[in-house]
């Protein structure tokens, strides 16, 4: 039998081994103990114990006692926190309660919120709350508010490091799904699409990038085409490449595959040595989905007769 008395006068005991012992009982048995909300606060005491040990214990125990505690928004409130701390540790494993607790917060828009700041800043909170965003926006009511954050969050984060460009990766993957889930889907498409005209060329190539993950949700899918098609002329050598990329993506929700098809001939009958490799890549990759395979052949075989 578990006896919370007993285990709150370890988490104060002078003795480490008895704190640690503190720790890991509410590491394998929160969920017998009476005053749950009293043994929240001793968790989080523990949290921030002198000993090493002891608070990583402690900060692992978290994440399954979220989900028993009656005052949730102020337990998530104390993970945000947590999630800020001094030590590396902490932020970390703080970072990691905060998805599972995500789905028992009662003030989700809050908490969405305080997951898109998160995520903009350093490794690994900024991966691990990215990591969530694609769950979290399904959760929350205010959608087309949160696909403008989503946005903003894209554009904020500097690809500085192996490990933001993995956070920038996962932010351009959520913007993709995301987009089934907004109310005004024209709307959400028109600001993206905006991106694709600014000088900035990094704002362009994230906005490529989008726009292939997010095509099968696109609103105008002949239009999104167009937009891939003229990326692939940008100035700026990493928007072409994206914008190929997005190509072989979007194939197969493309309307019209045949006229697709033709464009894409197109790009590979150009001279442009940088171009019409990276064409006739991609009609290799789509081949597959393209209504008239034997043309479709033959005109493969026209473009690079010594590769087929």
């Amino acid at each position: 039998m578990v006896n919370q008395n007993e285990i709150n006068k370890k988490c104060f005991s002078c003795d480490r081994r008895e704190r640690l012992e503190a720790a890991n009982q509410f590491k394998e048995n929160f969920s017998l103990l009476p005053d749950k909300q009293q043994a929240w606060e001793d968790l989080l005491k523990l949290t921030t114990d002198e000993d090493n040990c002891v608070r990583v214990e402690a900060t692992e125990a978290l994440e399954e006692a979220f989900e028993h505690i009656p005052e949730k928004q102020k337990a998530w409130e104390d993970l945000r926190r947590m999630a800020y701390d001094g030590n590396l540790y902490i932020r970390w494993k703080a970072a990691e309660a905060l998805p599972k607790a995500f789905e028992h917060v009662p003030e989700k828009q809050q908490a969405w919120a305080d997951l898109i700041e998160l995520a903009s800043k350093e490794f690994p909170v900024n991966k691990i709350a990215a990591g969530k965003l694609e769950d979290a926006f399904q959760q929350i009511p205010e959608k087309q508010e949160a696909w403008g954050d989503l946005i903003r969050l894209l554009l904020a984060i500097k690809p500085n490091s192996t490990e933001n460009l993995q956070v920038l990766r996962r932010t351009t993957e959520v913007l993709g799904t995301a987009l089934q889930y907004v109310p005004d889907r024209q709307k959400a498409w028109r600001k993206l699409r905006r991106l694709l005209s600014q000088k900035d060329q990094d704002v362009r190539l994230r906005a490529a990038d989008v726009l292939g993950t997010a095509f099968q949700h696109a609103p105008d899918k002949q239009q999104a085409w167009e937009d891939l098609l003229k990326l692939t002329a940008d100035d700026y050598g990493h928007v072409r490449i994206s914008a190929f990329r997005g190509i072989k993506e979007a194939f197969q929700h493309v309307p019209d595959k045949q006229k697709a098809w033709k464009d894409l001939t197109g790009l590979a009958s150009n001279n442009n040595l940088d171009m019409q490799p990276k064409a006739i890549e991609a009609l290799k990759d789509v081949f597959q989905y393209v209504p008239d395979k034997e043309q479709a052949r033959e005109d493969l075989n026209l473009l690079a007769p010594d590769k087929n």
